[in-house]
């Protein structure tokens, strides 16, 4: 999992951490006092090990009732009983007065744990003490307070998150040399100065003799790590934990012990070896729930006892880890002392129930804010209610949001309603801004011929519904050549219609009465003299190059096409220029532009006269190069040299040896063109 920087609860144990090494009541790391200035939310820090599990390698008193002493610095115990001396006692693991497991050293109380001592053998030198956190957490220090004897001489404090591959926190050995000899790490004098966050010192601040009971070992995790002053990445890994482990590898001893100690066993001396032993009282783990900057509680949970985050800021997760399902308009970022870094909501107008964020939409502005504004990169998963889009901001094709309708609505979008007949599918026009000058929502798209809104009608110009023909008028004679619904008209004015006649249409014409009326011809036309841009013999028409405004005949005027001088001639009614669009044959550019040239391509060489009419470059025979085709390709080149001397040689020699230079010409063409043209 990603481990994003928390600076601030870092912070707030460095200053907590100020006075701990003159500290004896270790109720006072539980208290995690935060500022109305910090930005970020962080639940407070407590000690991590009174809800833990913890166990040891070995335990003194669970294979045997022993004896033990405690070492006392100015008594030589070499012949003793249990009896016989304040210093020494027995541990047994089935008297309730005399045993000390290891869940004595984590209960807050004056009881211990103590290991076999190194009478029952050399091996009880080193055990292991594990502590089961149960969770991970941000530990930030571990405090171990002695038993009835002293501090362990060498040992390891390691860390790790499944409870099998650990890593160390920091080494301690009984001497400097110790710590070079046992860990292959420099010791550390003093205040330790660390040069990255997941620097691991060696110290043997320690591991002095003295106290020879009751002393305590204070390591902090972050104090002096350049990851307090700024956010720190490493940091967080290195403080990152579920199991904590002491790793005790040799006791301390007194100096005039090492040399009855050795490594032959049948030469150990028990009155020594009986007051080696490790005891623990108190194990303190200090750290706190990981919230990300994002929860100030982290409570316990009654049934399984482990602690979860009160998420706030609109994350969601265990540990606060995430954006909650509707709050991804932002990518999710952890609480700082600067910001808090909130969860901002997705618009998605109550059609869907979670989003995403998507860098894509982000970099483009292409998601839309509650308050819409184009920032951020929320996309809206699963629309619902016939909705669509990164928003749920458009209806699904067949349906349609009228005007002025809410976006918000569970019915926002309606179904299409377009005739099977007329329409062009079930898709109609979504929204407003889906339609184009003269649409509304829901308006149908119609098949040519069809009209309305649900395409249910023929359209103007058309006529005999469901078959929409064109109208038989002629445009250059009608006044209303679009209007030819009426089938019987009747009436001096024409302006009266009559519905269509019923019943089956006359299919025989020999029943229809056909009447001739006789007329005279007429011997003569009248030749009217026309305004300006009109023609014809009663003016009915424009001139080349105009158009008739509106299509209007009775009263109408003659407007000159727009053409911008590249053609003299356009349609007389809707104006539309003709022939000006491209240049003309052999020539390339823009006509629009006026930058046709003529394209020049070499008749022997190119395959057309005609050139791009993008570049102007010409299409090439085989063996031809140029942009106008008029040069040979190298070889051919040469051969034609070669030709030319050739021939003026035949010249010279005469025409006696004409079949023989054939062959040689033959020759030289198949050995540049690679094959053979013989004939």
């Amino acid at each position: 999992m990603h481990l994003p920087s928390q600076v601030d609860w870092i912070s707030a144990i460095v200053l907590l951490l100020s006075g701990v090494a003159n500290c004896q009541d270790y109720d006072s790391y539980q208290e995690f006092i935060t500022t109305e200035s910090e930005r970020g939310l962080f639940p407070s820090i407590f000690n991590l090990a009174t809800n833990s599990l913890i166990n040891a390698t070995a335990t003194c008193g669970y294979s045997h009732r022993e004896e033990y002493c405690k070492l006392v610095e100015h008594v030589l115990l070499r012949k003793t009983s249990v009896g016989g001396s304040p210093q020494c006692d027995i541990c047994d693991a089935n008297d309730a007065r005399h045993r000390h497991p290891i869940e004595f050293a984590i209960d807050g109380t004056r009881r211990w744990w103590q290991s076999p001592s190194l009478a029952n053998g050399l091996e009880y030198e080193r055990v292991n003490i594990t502590i089961d956190l149960r969770q991970e957490y941000q530990v930030a220090y571990v405090v171990v307070k002695m038993g009835n004897a002293p501090r362990p001489g060498t040992w390891v404090l390691e860390k790790s998150l499944d409870g099998v591959n650990y890593e160390p926190w920091q080494y301690y050995a009984t001497s400097d040399a110790e710590c070079m000899r046992q860990f292959g790490v420099p010791a550390t004098a003093g205040v330790p100065r660390f040069q990255r966050d997941d620097e691991v010192h060696c110290t043997s601040e320690y591991s002095k003799i003295t106290p020879l009971e009751g002393g305590e070992i204070h390591t902090s995790l972050v104090n002096g790590r350049p990851g307090v002053e700024k956010p720190s990445v490493e940091l967080q890994k290195f403080t990152r934990a579920r199991y904590v482990r002491l790793r005790l590898i040799s006791p301390r001893t007194l100096n005039a012990d090492l040399m009855i100690i050795n490594r032959q066993t049948h030469r150990i001396d028990k009155s020594v070896t009986m007051r080696y032993f490790y005891s623990i009282s108190d194990i303190s783990i200090g750290g706190q729930c990981i919230c990300y900057g994002h929860a100030e509680s982290c409570p316990s949970d009654p049934v399984t006892g482990q602690f979860k985050c009160e998420c706030r800021h609109n994350t969601c997760g265990e540990s606060c880890n995430r954006c909650c399902p509707m709050f991804n308009q932002l990518p999710w970022k952890p609480g700082t002392n600067l910001h808090p870094n909130i969860c901002q909501q997705c618009q998605c107008f109550n059609h869907a129930d979670s989003c995403v964020y998507d860098e894509e939409l982000d970099n483009n502005k292409w998601s839309i804010t509650p308050e819409g504004v184009y920032e951020g990169g929320g996309r809206c998963t699963d629309c619902k209610h016939n909705t669509e889009g990164f928003n749920c901001e458009r209806c699904k094709d067949g349906y349609y949001r009228p005007s002025g309708l809410s976006h918000y609505r569970e019915d926002a979008c309606r179904t299409c309603d377009c005739d099977p007949t007329g329409s062009i599918s079930d898709v109609c026009i979504r929204d407003d801004q889906s339609a184009l000058s003269g649409q509304h929502p829901g308006d149908c798209v119609c098949k040519m011929g069809f009209g309305g809104r649900r395409c249910e009608r023929c359209a103007r110009g058309f006529r005999n519904y469901p078959k929409c023909e064109p109208c038989p008028c002629n445009q250059a004679g009608s006044v209303n050549f679009d209007t030819c619904e009426e089938e019987s008209i009747f009436g001096l004015t024409l302006d009266t219609a009559v519905p269509p006649p019923e019943g089956r249409p006359l299919e025989n014409d020999e029943d229809v009465l056909h009447t001739t009326i006789p007329d005279t011809r007429m011997r003569g036309v009248e030749v009217c003299e026309c305004p300006e841009n009109f023609a014809g013999n009663s003016c009915e028409s424009c001139l080349p190059g105009y158009r008739r405004v509106n299509n209007q005949l009775y009263g109408g005027r003659c407007e000159k096409c727009n053409c911008q001088g590249h053609t003299d001639t356009c349609d007389p009614y809707t104006g539309e220029c003709t022939n000006c669009k491209l240049c003309k044959e052999n020539h390339w550019g823009s006509a629009l532009e006026h930058t046709c040239k003529p394209c020049g391509c070499h008749h022997a060489g190119a395959i057309s006269p005609q050139c791009s009419y993008v570049d102007g470059e010409c299409s090439c025979r085989e063996n031809y190069i140029g942009r106008q085709c008029d040069r040979c390709m190298v070889d051919y080149l040469k051969l034609f040299i070669k030709l030319g001397r050739l021939l003026n040689g035949f010249q010279r020699t005469g025409m006696g040896i004409q079949r023989a230079a054939v062959r040689h010409v033959t020759a030289m063409l198949s050995e540049v063109l690679g094959s053979s043209v013989m004939p």
